[in-house]
């Protein structure tokens, strides 16, 4: 018997198909909406993908069954933690605080790494912005699988397994798993007697065969086609049931996966030690005790992060120790230092609240934000160079030099280029003390970690991610122009009817798309050009589906 349960829960014996079947007593939400959300989805590699027909289950739910955003821009920094906070909250990570998925604390001298099994699902903790789950509290929710949940009724963690498939790195297994899932999620509905208006199903694996093969490797396309294929079981399952006329699919990521070649590592903490003889902290901080952590923390000079491979953010120590930023002159100093290192692509930092400094190899700007008749306006003004290379482009370099402009606006002018959206969010990003006292994003094919590939950088390869809508009212096979990963919970409160609960919270930085991807039909032939018909197209635009038709179940041939 113990053989048998063994192969059970190493999944040995093989899965049952999800089918499903409620009792009459089961409640059924009017609208539902099922969140796939695939950690570190490539667009780049999934577009390949696609093209050659690996990805059946997503080109036909998705592609060809609902509603593609052709430039969908994540927020930065492009790292796990702060972008699944941002998906359910609605918020960037600036507002919310979650800067990495380590980050430090100068107030309370905290620094938690969610990499760890004893700590990844702490995040829940350490912010303060409501998530869709506690919006809609009087709802029942469903997660699978996913560290970021606070609010949700009941979770799906499969941790005895999960653990068991980390340890051995076989990452795939857990995002197996995940689709297979649902069959525990029906028999939670026949007990709880009520469907979930939100289910979120979380793959961890792709992200981590990413990191330790290389978004380029063979390895790292058969993820995402296990994943692809544990999204057709739940796609599937909830087509061929009477759930199908009222639930909408959401596909999405938090960051995109770039390759390192083997020569472009760039090691900062030895530059820091050997250049400068700093004493450098890049790990957490497990002591409870704030006067043992702050002991702990005064036996170095700089705290720095480079968690994502293509980030780094950087703490420094002000003449009065950690209590104390430090002085502007320091900042600058090495923040030009900073900026001469071919690795380095653009360096950045806080100049005075709402305006940032940003410096590349090449040029220097400033970006500052002001509130105007209730607006919220954004300026770049150029020193020299342009660093963004947006004035290379002549509508562009029009559109700069007019001055202030709102963020939808910058994000629309600058989309395709290659820092997409970056004026708006880097100013955002630095109202959270704990964004650094400077920031570094990574040149193109450069890291500053050994993994194989890695993200977080603000270039348009990392910022780029794919983003998808599926729905009994949304036009199969189109697309809109744009959005960003903060628009997806308020466009899912949207779709379901629920928009008003957004008046009882603090205000977001999201907004609903939801009536334009309702019109995404009207749409699609304006959306082969670039919102400000400038700048190279730096990523491909959308795979165009073969059959386009009215409704999502018309597309897939269920409709009725």
């Amino acid at each position: 018997m113990a053989g048998v349960a063994v192969l059970f829960a190493t999944g040995c014996l093989g899965p049952q198909q999800p089918s499903i079947s409620l009792s009459k007593k089961v409640h059924i939400p009017d609208k539902s909406v099922v969140i796939f959300f695939i950690d570190g989805l490539d667009r780049t590699r999934m577009m390949g993908l696609l093209e050659a027909g690996e990805l059946p289950n997503i080109n036909k739910y998705f592609v060809e069954g609902g509603v593609g955003v052709r430039h969908a821009v994540t927020s930065m920094p492009a790292i796990t933690y702060p972008n699944s906070v941002s998906l359910l909250t609605g918020c960037f990570p600036g507002h919310h605080g979650i800067m990495g998925n380590l980050w430090f604390d100068r107030c309370t001298m905290e620094i938690p790494d969610y990499i760890h099994a004893d700590s990844f699902r702490s995040v829940n903790k350490h912010f303060d912005r409501r998530t869709i789950y506690e919006v809609l509290h009087d709802h029942f929710t469903v997660s699978v699988q996913f560290h970021t949940r606070r609010g949700v009724t009941h979770t799906f963690d499969n941790l005895i397994t999960t653990a068991i498939d980390w340890y051995t790195h076989n990452f795939s297994a857990v995002d197996r798993r995940v689709g297979y899932t649902l069959n525990n999620v029906i028999r939670l509905a026949n007990r709880e007697k009520r469907w979930p208006t939100v289910m979120t199903y979380y793959f961890p694996g792709v992200d981590e065969t990413g990191h330790r093969f290389s978004s380029a490797s063979r390895r790292y396309d058969e993820a995402l086609m296990t994943a692809d294929h544990s999204i057709g079981i739940v796609c599937d399952a909830i087509i061929a049931s009477k759930l199908a006329d009222r639930t909408y699919f959401v596909l999405t990521t938090d960051h995109a996966h770039v390759p390192t070649p083997a020569d472009r590592h760039f090691d900062l903490a030895r530059w820091l030690e050997q250049e400068y003889d700093l004493r450098v902290r890049g790990k957490r901080l497990k002591s409870k005790s704030y006067e043992r952590r702050l002991r702990q923390l005064n036996k170095y000079d700089v705290i720095l992060f480079t968690d994502a491979g293509r980030r780094a953010l950087i703490h420094l120590s002000g003449r009065g120790g950690w209590y104390s930023r430090p002085e502007p002159e320091t900042v600058l100093d090495l923040a030009e230092a900073f900026s001469q290192l071919p690795a380095i692509g653009l360096t950045t930092w806080r100049d005075e609240h709402s305006k940032v400094q940003v410096r590349s190899p090449t040029g220097a700007a400033l970006v500052e934000r002001k509130i105007e008749a209730e607006t919220t306006l954004y300026r770049l003004t150029i020193d020299g160079t342009d660093p963004l290379g947006y004035t290379a482009d002549p509508t562009l370099r029009e559109y700069v030099a007019a001055g202030w402009h709102d963020s939808r606006s910058w994000l629309a002018a600058t989309v395709e280029t290659a820092y997409p959206d970056f004026v708006p969010q880097v100013v955002e990003m630095f109202d959270s003390p704990r964004a650094g006292d400077i920031v570094l994003f990574a040149a193109e094919n450069w890291a500053f970690d050994e993994w194989q590939s890695g993200h977080g950088s603000c270039l348009a390869r990392d910022m780029h991610v794919p983003m998808y809508f599926a729905g009994p009212d949304l036009p199969a096979g189109t697309q809109i122009d744009y959005a960003r990963n903060v628009d997806i919970m308020p466009t899912i409160l949207d779709l379901l009817g629920e928009a008003h609960r957004l008046s009882d919270i603090e205000p977001i930085d999201g907004r609903s798309v939801a009536e334009e991807l309702r019109r995404a039909e009207n749409q699609l032939q304006e959306s082969a050009r670039s919102p400000s018909d400038s700048g190279e197209l730096l990523s491909d635009p959308l795979p165009q589906p073969r059959n386009v038709r009215r409704g999502r179940l018309a597309a897939v041939g269920l409709d009725r």
